[in-house]
């Protein structure tokens, strides 16, 4: 199922991948709908696979963790009824021991309070969501190019654009022109 979002062309994309797919045996059937037909189909859990927009990585796990296990949200994810029990819903299905495990990273993830700590477990959590392996990723879009004239200052060195940064964070309040005016 693939859904044509944010304009990415996912249609267009899964019709090269299915090619590649067949070349390893892999049959792959791309069937095109629109967004809210998607999200309808995750809620009542009909999906099978999907293609959605996951960007990957660290900022990813705690801001958008439904790429790397079953949770909850606004956006499609997997296993419905296994992100239903981790809300604590009766119609949920007990997931297997390794996504208990995968839930129980994810949790001490969000409280720990010791960046060294948080970072061990975020490579933990990483881990063992590679080895289950709940989504193939096909491509990761390349850095963030921004161009800043001299007067510009407190611009970081680099712009997070992760999931669910879809702009620029840091956010643009804490920008200023040097001298007061745009020169």
């Amino acid at each position: 199922m693939v859904a044509d979002v944010f304009g990415a062309n996912y249609p267009d994309v899964m019709e090269l991948v299915q090619g590649y797919a067949k070349e390893v045996g892999i049959n792959i059937q791309v069937r095109a709908t629109d967004s809210s037909r998607l999200m309808e189909l995750v809620q009542a859990n009909q999906q099978e696979a999907y293609i959605w927009n996951c960007a990957g990585g660290e900022f990813d796990i705690v801001n958008a963790p439904f790429c790397y296990m079953p949770k909850n949200g606004s956006t499609p994810n997997f296993a419905k009824k296994w992100a239903d029990w981790y809300a604590g819903s009766e119609k949920g299905d007990e997931p297997p021991a390794e996504y208990q495990k995968l839930y129980d990273i994810y949790d001490a993830i969000t409280v720990e309070a010791s960046t060294e700590k948080q970072n061990e477990l975020i490579r933990e959590f990483l881990a063992l969501s590679s080895e289950l392996m709940p989504m193939v990723g096909l491509i990761h879009g390349g850095p963030a190019v921004i161009a800043v004239k001299n007067n510009f200052k407190n611009v970081p060195p680099k712009v997070v654009i992760a999931g669910e940064l879809w702009f620029p964070s840091p956010h643009t309040v804490q920008y200023f022109l040097e001298g007061g005016k745009n020169q």
